[in-house]
């Protein structure tokens, strides 16, 4: 099998079977961590967008970088 093919066309199927982060996670890091309502959050990596999702959902202010435009970042930097 093509290797650059191996994955097309089943992003929707990984997105809806991949599981949400645990609640007392996200619990842990608003209550003993100090994320809030106010927290600004860079989420480096978004990816799927699972975790956004969840501190989006506690009214966080969040940023997402996603990997494959930090990697163009990173390489044109180089490149300066």
């Amino acid at each position: 099998m093509d290797n650059t093919k191996k994955f097309t066309n089943k992003a929707d199927k990984y997105v809806s079977s991949r599981p949400s982060y645990p609640a007392k996670l996200m619990d842990y890091l608003y209550k003993e961590v100090g994320f809030s309502d106010k927290s600004k959050i860079a989420d480096i990596g978004a990816g799927t967008g699972i975790f956004t999702r969840q501190l989006l959902e506690r009214d966080s202010d969040v940023r997402c970088l996603h990997h494959i435009l930090l990697r163009r970042m990173m390489k044109s930097l180089m490149n300066m």
